[in-house]
């Protein structure tokens, strides 16, 4: 008759605990709401085939210039809104600087390229704000001890299927 071997109450605890660990559903992400801004309202020029949809089409072509103007400048990311309206007109920029630049001489340069590339704006109707750059906080170490128990359940696992092999095979005596 066969011995059955009993197994240690560790080994058992440690293939529950991999099970758990390893059995677990993914995190999933929070998917992003889109704000609904001008360019999703006046994107199509069949919906609102007015003036005022001609102008909003105008200022976003505007601001995406200037945009991709920044942004071969090292500015990165870049926000531009534009009104062009006749009594009210401005524009808003929202850009990161490169890193050890003069913010003042920066937001100058912004101005007179905005101004540059948008002639109907006047330079008092140009609002610039720079936020630099922030440091990064160090990623954080993901379920390394996750890892860990998984190699330690293996290495387990396959030495206790070795150590029952060599019990099985016969001897040669």
């Amino acid at each position: 008759m066969r011995r059955i071997a009993k197994l240690p109450s560790w080994i058992l605890l440690t293939a529950i605990t991999l099970a758990n660990v390893g059995c677990q559903a993914p995190a999933r992400p929070i998917p992003e709401q889109r704000r609904a801004d001008k360019r999703t309202l006046f994107a199509d020029a069949s919906l609102v085939p007015t003036r005022e949809g001609e102008r909003i089409r105008r200022e976003l072509a505007l601001a995406g210039e200037v945009t991709t103007a920044l942004e071969l400048l090292d500015f990165s990311p870049v926000h531009v809104d534009l009104e062009l309206r006749a009594e009210h007109g401005s524009a808003v920029v929202v850009a990161q600087p490169p890193a050890d630049a003069d913010i003042a001489e920066l937001e100058a340069e912004i101005t007179q390229l905005t101004a540059a590339i948008v002639p109907e704006l006047e330079v008092s109707q140009i609002h610039v704000w720079l936020r630099p750059s922030a440091e990064l906080p160090a990623p954080k170490r993901d379920r390394t001890w996750a890892l860990s128990l998984v190699c330690l359940g293996l290495g387990l696992s396959l030495g206790v299927t070795l150590e029952r092999a060599r019990l099985r095979r016969p001897s040669k005596s």
